[in-house]
């Protein structure tokens, strides 16, 4: 059976989609904004200002009139008679008769579509740390002295579960919002907008920071919340809980012991499923993919945005001020010259020096007036120069095969250290020189692959790594992950001293 409320009509949208929903539209906007420095307007304010735009040039005082009928009528505004006591003059009484206040409804509206609504492609919501560290400071309270909470009153006890309840409410509330904006957000509008690359880098990095906090501070409050379950103190916590739940409720209203006990266990079971869940399945981790998403498509918008410029630019901007330097040409000698310069000479001519077999090259240069004779060389001439390969089959079967050797003996020596088709820089011994050369050279083909299409950016060992694409070395494929943070960096010993760089981590077999 459907509800009742699905079959009901809301007259309040109607001034949205009308053949006079432009003059209504207008209306409604001017006392949205009005009426948040005044209490109510007249009919002659509303008027005057209609008129302001060209758009209404023909626009009557009637016709001003009906249209605040059908606002009312359509519960938008208000519609109050005002106190004659006050006014003096029959013009007076004209232009005062009634006073306009907006609905609440159409108020809300109206928020929705200035505040949100037309702001649809945008993140508007700012996520706030402290909300996670407010809810983990409430359950440390009960962690750190469990004995001394059981001693408190039943009232006491509640207040502080209220507390609890209100900072995870709050957080649920912002973090939820957040969620809708990255759902709602439509990347591919973004591409002819002249500031999205200026806004880039600072949105990237501030999601990139409220990943990290977020990881860190979910982690603790994942660990709290998992101690917490396996304590005999808290189930007795929630028992008082209960307990005064049923007390208050059951002093206004009838209510029955069970539906106290649910309302208690259901809030306790929507903060787990928040950060605990089932298989690392929670809230926290979809938030946190969420997030990075939208990281990867931003970089990919701004990677479309610089490619399309680029593009403008050499072909059209180009060719402009190449047309512009044709055009200073003084003749047509000048501009075969230019023409020859930017596009290449047409055909390729050959000329070779001509020295008589009577002539001594050196008296020549002696010479101050020395005369060179030139003739053109033919291209039958030019194309029967003889070429002669030497056969070096040996020499390379030999060179094959010894790089075939050193590359099974590299991957014999770096295998040693991958577990879980995983190489992690910072977990690595003391290791030796020949094993050093090896990773630098794995490192520095891993950089040479950055994506083409979007950054990849994923999470291994509660740290940030952008994915660099696959690379193949002594027949060895993988993925090189570089860290986001710039100051995760981590020192190797070797033989020959020690190596500071990023902690990088060599994935294989992908």
């Amino acid at each position: 059976m459907l509800e009742k409320e699905l079959f009901k009509t809301y007259e309040e949208f109607s001034y949205l989609n009308t053949q006079r929903s432009l003059y209504y539209r207008t209306i409604i906007r001017y006392m949205y904004n009005e009426l948040q420095k005044k209490e109510f307007l007249y009919r002659y304010d509303i008027y005057n200002y209609m008129k302001t735009y060209k758009e209404f040039n023909e626009y009557t005082e009637e016709e001003c009139y009906k249209d605040l009928d059908f606002l009312c009528e359509k519960g938008n505004i208000i519609k109050y008679k005002n106190d004659y006591s006050t006014i003096k003059s029959i013009e007076e009484i004209k232009k005062k008769k009634f006073r306009y206040q907006l609905t609440e409804k159409t108020r809300m509206i109206e928020d929705m579509l200035i505040n949100r609504f037309n702001k649809i492609n945008a993140i508007t919501v700012v996520l706030d740390r402290n909300l996670l560290k407010n809810f983990k400071q409430e359950l440390i309270k009960f962690l750190d002295r469990k004995e001394e909470f059981l001693e408190l009153s039943n009232k006491e006890i509640y207040s502080w579960w209220g507390s609890l309840v209100r900072a995870f409410e709050e957080l649920r509330r912002n973090y939820k919002e957040y969620i809708q904006d990255v759902n709602s957000f439509e990347y591919e509008k973004l591409i002819d907008s002249k500031e999205f690359l200026l806004k880039k880098n600072k949105l990237k990095e501030y999601l990139e920071e409220f990943i990290s906090g977020l990881m860190e501070e979910s982690g603790e409050i994942k660990k709290i919340l998992i101690e917490l379950n396996n304590t005999k103190e808290f189930e007795e916590l929630l028992e008082r809980i209960i307990e005064h739940e049923y007390e208050i409720n059951s002093m206004t209203k009838d209510i029955k012991r069970d539906i106290a006990r649910q309302k208690v266990l259901d809030m306790r079971e929507k903060i787990n499923n928040w950060f605990v869940g089932e298989n690392d399945e929670n809230e926290v981790e979809i938030l946190r993919k969420n997030t990075i998403n939208i990281i990867n498509k931003i970089i990919k918008v701004a990677k479309k945005i610089i490619s399309k410029r680029m593009v403008n630019y050499s072909r059209r901007e180009s060719y402009k001020q190449v047309a512009k330097m044709f055009l200073t040409c003084k003749n047509i000698e000048e501009a075969h010259k230019f023409a020859g310069i930017i596009f290449g000479i047409n055909e390729v001519k050959h000329f070779q020096g001509v020295l008589n077999d009577d002539e001594d090259i050196n008296d020549n240069l002696m010479k101050d007036n020395l005369i060179i004779n030139v003739k053109k060389i033919s291209k039958n001439r030019l194309a029967k120069k003889n070429i002669y390969f030497q056969d070096k089959t040996i020499e390379k079967i030999n060179y094959m095969r010894q790089k075939e050797e050193e590359k099974e003996k590299q991957k014999i020596e770096i295998e040693k250290y991958i577990f879980n088709n995983i190489l992690e820089i910072e977990k690595l011994p003391k290791i030796n020189s020949y094993l050093k050369n090896i990773l630098i050279e794995y490192i520095k083909k891993g950089l040479t692959k950055p994506p083409k299409q979007s950054e990849q950016i994923i999470v291994l060992n509660n740290k940030m790594y952008r994915k660099y694409n696959k690379v193949e070395v002594n027949n060895q494929i993988f993925n090189l992950l570089v860290p986001i943070d710039e100051k995760d960096r981590c020192v190797v010993k070797t033989e020959d001293g020690n190596l500071e760089m990023p902690t990088f981590i060599i994935k294989f077999g992908e």
